[in-house]
């Protein structure tokens, strides 16, 4: 199931902050469109393209995005301006939002660090 091409992400919006009907409406979207790797816990779109780093990207809000982040908002909330989205799974393509968790540059550095990246 994917969003008819006529509608826009902006219409999830009101004064810039998702509406709770909307995230019920994606929720069920993402639930009935992602493929679960069940070992693994991941979750891949199977839609939209990739970019260079390996990141699901969707066209929303007019802008290319990282599929995650999207997740990320629809079910924990707003990201703040500057923040990153981390992946404990490593798997840039994955948006099981029980791997994803708010950081900072500094953050995800270290992760790269520490998972030898």
């Amino acid at each position: 199931m994917s969003l008819p091409h006529w509608v826009s992400s902006e219409r999830f919006y009101k004064d810039g902050v998702l509406r709770d009907t909307a995230r019920e409406y994606l929720k069920e979207i993402v639930s009935e469109s992602i493929l679960a790797n069940h070992e693994t816990g991941c979750w891949v779109f199977p839609y939209g393209g990739y970019g260079r780093r390996g990141y699901n990207l969707i066209i929303w809000r007019g802008k290319s995005v990282g599929f995650h982040r999207v997740v990320y908002e629809v079910w924990r909330g707003s990201i703040p301006e500057g923040k990153f989205i981390l992946h404990s799974c490593d798997n840039p393509p994955c948006c099981n939002p029980d791997h994803l968790r708010i950081g900072t540059a500094k953050d995800n550095e270290k992760d790269k660090i520490d998972r030898g990246r």
